[in-house]
């Protein structure tokens, strides 16, 4: 691995509008941008910049199209919130997937290779009532994504006990179908008797999703947190996430994914050139 595999997703500049918040990825010299397939949605820190495909017009594709010439890598968010894949409303799902294929096709169209999607819980329902539904489904999602030469990254968060999570991966059985590990953001798998400390026990399970997963993983998302919350999106070094040896897994797997920085500090640009300063320190010390 090397610095340019380094990138930012557009998540940490929220409040810049999606043209803004491009511009300045490029201004900062990050070679690799991950951006959403939606707008309009709020995070912590604002609105997120990013773009409803079915909304642009043939030059306003040209356009958005340009302005990533610039970057080695693209990757795409498919919308997840308010629709989720797995529901009873079958209405719900249907738009679901639509605005799933349509981010596969964003993805095609702007040179991007990998498009992350999310699981969610299914009301009313156990995990094992519809644990083959989830699989058929991101076999189905893996299937188009295919057709396009794109590859899918299921995120970390659900299902919320990470050896289930894990063994998704084998119930989908895809090769285009893999996991996007959030580095920062392993909260939903912590025990709740270990969430307001466990700093070692945080660190164990993070190599641990790792060594289990190992070329599954697709993609990676790196953000620092810290204890009693646990909260995700600090920059790199501030909090007590132990990346360097995730890192370190990495580069012995040979990993050719994306480092991709999300986070949440409220001065965005500055967090990420002391967070990608220390992230390219790390790898210069593999």
């Amino acid at each position: 691995m090397d610095s340019s595999a380094v990138g930012v997703n557009l998540s940490s500049l929220a409040g810049y509008n999606l043209s803004a918040a491009i511009q300045t990825a490029g201004r900062m010299d990050f070679q690799a941008i991950g951006l959403a397939a939606y707008a309009g949605l709020r995070g912590r820190r604002g609105e997120i910049p990013g773009f409803w495909f079915d909304d642009l017009t043939e030059e306003e594709i040209d356009h958005l199209k340009r302005s990533l010439r610039r970057f080695e890598r693209v990757i795409i968010q498919a919308p997840s919130e308010d629709v989720p894949l797995f529901t009873y409303n079958r209405g719900v799902q249907r738009e679901a997937m639509r605005q799933v294929f349509f981010s596969i096709e964003a993805a095609w169209m702007l040179g991007a290779r990998l498009v992350t999607v999310r699981a969610n819980p299914k009301r009313g329902f156990a995990l094992k009532e519809y644990w083959r539904e989830m699989a058929e489904v991101f076999r189905e999602i893996g299937d188009f994504a295919d057709g396009c030469s794109i590859r899918v990254a299921v995120e970390t968060g659900f299902p919320d006990a990470y050896k289930e999570y894990t063994k998704l991966f084998l119930e989908i059985d895809h090769d285009a179908v893999g996991a996007a590990i959030h580095v920062g953001e392993l909260r939903p798998y912590l025990p709740r008797d270990r969430q307001g400390d466990g700093v070692e026990f945080y660190n164990d399970l993070l190599m641990s999703l790792f060594q289990m997963l190992g070329s599954k993983v697709f993609h990676v998302r790196l953000s620092d947190a810290s204890a009693p919350d646990w909260e995700g999106g600090q920059a790199i070094g501030l909090g007590s996430v132990e990346i360097e040896p995730v890192l370190g897994f990495l580069d012995e797997i040979h990993y050719e994914g994306g480092l991709e920085l999300s986070l949440t500090e409220p001065d965005a640009e500055q967090a990420l050139r002391a967070s990608r300063a220390r992230v390219e320190m790390m790898l210069q010390n593999l």
